[in-house]
């Protein structure tokens, strides 16, 4: 397997916290190790490369990894490369706790809210040892967004999805989740401690960052949250409304033959032939105007672009059309195709 595969989760490598409750070796110390032994050197779940399987294992080999080659502990060496360049003053979790520390909580079914018991020291380590504000979560952020700390291209990279043997993604980079959320490219994660649950979303093209940190490990809250705020950025029905209208203008250059091509992706630019395009006028102009035009449901994510349907009605007869387009507000249209309605 490779370092890659690692970051990735397609190493094959057995996830050794797949609950969301502490199991009874939780309540000893550990070693990074340790977790190893136990869980890293038993029989791969699948080869490495052909499936995608979240795995906290191959981040305790990875942070490993990092001690090798640096000689430092892997808190240090954070610290030195990425935390005080960005003025970040994370802690370590297995330190996190008493007075001046936030209590994490737990609720059994619908019972009372109670304090969590914290985990014992050591199986955090790479896959989750990091407590910190929101605001020092934002600096991290801040830097994805402006493309600074790193190279640039290290940042691409770690926003490229996977590719599996059998040519599927899974939509997941180098330990961040790539996901189109009504429209808008983000890059996301979770995260979960024992009493703890965040929710990080970033939106690179709109230089736009959620972070939503709660004491709880039930309800899902930070989820609940964080969509709330989603929709204030990015309310759906003006993006729909605005798509909807392009989509209404793009159809009425179709049917009197002016295109204007700078809409269009180089695609569609190349879909639309002289001859596509008389066939359209041809075909759409005698219609007239649609009496309705109408969006068939939310976008969808397809392809890297945003699927959006419409339904067009005219006396005795009804029109569908199928989109694609950038993501954005503003999104170049890939595919805009007209077609008889069932």
């Amino acid at each position: 397997m490779t370092i890659r595969q690692l970051l990735n989760h397609t190493s094959g490598l057995q996830d050794y916290w797949p609950q969301d409750y502490s199991f009874e070796a939780m309540s000893h110390p550990t070693t990074p190790r340790q977790i190893v032994e136990r869980w890293a050197m038993k029989p791969l779940d699948f080869e490495p490369g052909t499936q995608w399987q979240y795995s906290n294992t191959g981040y305790v080999v990875a942070g490993m990894i990092v001690e090798r080659v640096s000689g430092q502990p892997l808190l240090t060496f954070l610290q030195h490369n990425i935390f005080e360049p960005l003025g970040m003053h994370p802690v370590d979790q297995d330190l996190a706790v008493g007075p001046g520390f936030p209590i994490g909580y737990r609720r059994n079914a619908l019972g009372p809210v109670r304090p969590e018991t914290p985990a014992a020291p050591g199986w955090l380590y790479a896959a989750g040892e990091l407590a910190m504000t929101a605001s020092d979560l934002a600096r991290w952020d801040i830097a994805r967004i402006n493309r600074s700390l790193l190279p640039a291209r290290d940042w691409a990279e770690q926003e490229t999805s996977v590719i599996l043997a059998d040519g599927t993604s899974p939509n997941y980079g180098l330990g961040v989740g790539i996901r189109d959320i009504d429209g808008h490219h983000a890059i996301t994660h979770t995260g979960e401690a024992v009493g703890f649950l965040t929710s990080n979303i970033v939106f690179p093209h709109d230089r736009e960052a959620i972070v939503v940190e709660v004491n709880a490990w039930f309800g899902n809250a930070q989820g609940t949250i964080a969509r709330g705020i989603t929709a204030i950025l990015h309310p759906r029905g003006a993006t729909d409304e605005a798509a909807t209208a392009a989509a209404r203008a793009l159809y009425d250059q179709l049917r009197t033959g002016r295109l204007d091509r700078s809409l269009l992706t180089a695609n569609a630019n190349f879909y639309f032939t002289p001859e596509v395009l008389h066939d359209y006028q041809a075909s759409l102009a005698p219609l007239g105007d649609p009496q309705s035009f109408t969006a068939d449901g939310p976008p969808e994510p397809r392809g890297g672009f945003v699927n959006r349907n419409y339904t067009l009605t005219f006396a005795g007869r009804r029109l569908s059309i199928v989109t694609y387009a950038e993501p954005g507000a503003h999104g170049r249209i890939e595919q805009f195709l007209v077609n008889p309605a069932a």
